[in-house]
């Protein structure tokens, strides 16, 4: 105790967050010690006994709040929410189980004290969860700087609005990252959610079913994009998220999908001037998908480290999709490969489309 307060709070910060409740043991002086460390960093792992009450006696702000919610306590982070918004809680990340069976209770449900924390800078909502609709007067977070929503679904009339709203109110939004969300009624239309984040550096964007997300607005700073949006082969909104993102050094590719028979990445006819490094999938059984590894090296001719992620290896080539050296050399000239540096194929199965 003789420390000077700053250095004390500086240790006691690296504490995990139930040792550090714990140091109220120590004696009189130590009681409420704790109660004074401000920029808390607290982790509740999976099964903590933590009680949500002792979040109301930190002090604000608390840096950052990481809890793996579990289904049979799903009714706790609605508390923690409404004491992390009164703390200023910068950081948030919430973990959800995995989907819920059937025969189970409704899945958690997020909302609406998670719109009373105002001071995000990070949020994320991991597994299959609901997120409600904002109040009235919502104007979003406006510090967030990361946006990471993966099996998240908003189930209601309006809910594309609602996203786009908090993804167009955060002027320092630099990482995006939406995976699988649903959006709206099932029964309903496809809203559409209108993406504007000017400052993005990091995008990813994967859906397995259409969910209306769109990119409207210019990415000129993003430098690292993942994409994989099946829904969307052979369609314009296809071609117009790539020239959206063609200024991006760093591309993540899925090029095998089940719902075109199409190379998807054949429209694609302007040059990516930035693009360094690509990593796509791709099956060895399929011709489109073997001719999107092409038009990479076409649309990317700067590019000097490719990735190559064989998929679906059960796949046995057939006559229609075999391939051969009169078929590669119609596909390669002289300079395709000119700028490659390092190039790796993960999980070949020696088929004789892999040999070729």
């Amino acid at each position: 105790m003789s420390l000077p307060p700053e250095m004390l709070d500086d240790i006691l910060r690296r504490l995990p967050f139930e040792k550090l409740v714990g140091t109220c043991c120590l004696s009189p002086a130590w009681h409420r010690r704790w109660e004074s460390v401000p920029g808390l960093d607290i982790w509740f792992s999976r099964g903590s006994s933590t009680a949500p009450r002792s979040l109301w006696r930190c002090a604000a702000p608390i840096r950052s709040f990481t809890a793996h919610v579990q289904r049979r306590h799903s009714h706790r982070h609605a508390r923690w929410l409404l004491a992390l918004a009164h703390k200023r809680v910068e950081k948030l990340k919430l973990k959800f189980d995995e989907p819920w069976p059937a025969h189970s209770a409704r899945p958690p449900v997020v909302g609406p004290a998670l719109y009373s924390c105002s001071a995000l800078t990070h949020l994320q909502l991991c597994g299959y969860c609901h997120l409600l609709r904002a109040p009235q007067g919502f104007a979003g977070f406006p510090n967030l700087s990361t946006l990471c929503l993966e099996y998240v679904v908003l189930p209601f009339h309006g809910a594309a609005a609602q996203l786009q709203l908090i993804i167009s109110s955060a002027p320092h939004l630099t990482r995006l990252l939406l995976n699988d969300v649903m959006i709206g009624d099932e029964e309903a239309d496809i809203e559409t959610c209108a993406i504007q984040a000017p400052n993005l550096r990091f995008l990813r964007l994967t859906m397995s079913l259409d969910n209306g997300c769109r990119i409207v607005g210019e990415l000129p700073l993003l430098k690292v994009a993942q994409i994989s949006i099946d829904p969307l082969f052979g369609t314009p909104n296809f071609i117009n998220t790539f020239r959206r993102i063609s200024s991006v050094k760093k591309l993540y590719l899925d090029t095998d999908s089940d719902q075109t028979m199409e190379n998807p990445l054949e429209r694609i006819l302007w040059t990516f001037q930035n693009l360094r490094a690509v990593q796509q999938t791709a099956n060895f059984g399929k011709f489109p998908s073997i001719m999107s590894i092409f038009s990479s090296l076409r649309f990317g001719p700067h590019i000097e480290k490719l990735k190559i992620q064989v998929v679906r290896p059960e796949v046995e080539t057939d006559n229609d999709d075999a391939i051969d050296q009169d078929i590669l050399d119609a596909l390669i000239y002289d300079d395709l490969f000119a700028n490659l540096k390092h190039v790796s194929v993960d999980g070949p199965q020696y088929l004789p489309n892999d040999m070729w």
